[in-house]
């Protein structure tokens, strides 16, 4: 998903929440915060995108899909801010046991930095982590 796509989602929640204004600064004055972590879990790619899509789903309500990635939308932080997390699930070239993951966690900060998008992330690589240990 691209940073436009991200901001307007974003900006989309604010405005429902907080009203058009909300949304209107966001859309347009607000600095998209991003953070990014690549995560290697020990499964199969036909296990991990299945699995990565259902882990997603429990931090929020998915957004978009498609065949390798899925983004959700999570409110995270002391405020509930919107923070658009995608996940890309990148098939190994050489083993099949082993698949690299990229989270990446978008939000736009205002005046008072919750750092909701880089407090976010650490949560949803333990979960990815977490998924490959339990099966």
């Amino acid at each position: 998903m691209d940073e436009s796509t991200e901001r307007q989602i974003i900006a989309g929640c604010l405005a429902r929440k907080g009203g058009r204004l909300s949304g209107f600064v966001a859309r347009r004055w607000l600095p998209l915060k991003v953070a990014t972590s690549d995560v290697r879990i020990a499964m199969a790619p036909g296990q991990a995108v299945p699995a990565a899509a259902r882990l997603l789903g429990n931090f929020g309500e998915i957004v978009e899909s498609g065949d390798n990635s899925f983004s959700a939308l999570v409110w995270d932080g002391e405020l509930e801010n919107p923070v658009v997390v995608t996940l890309v699930v990148i098939p190994p070239e050489f083993a099949a046991t082993e698949t690299l993951v990229t989270v990446r966690a978008a939000a736009v900060e205002g005046l008072i930095k919750q750092r909701s998008a880089s407090m976010l992330l650490p949560r949803v690589v333990a979960a990815l982590e977490h998924l490959a240990t339990e099966r």
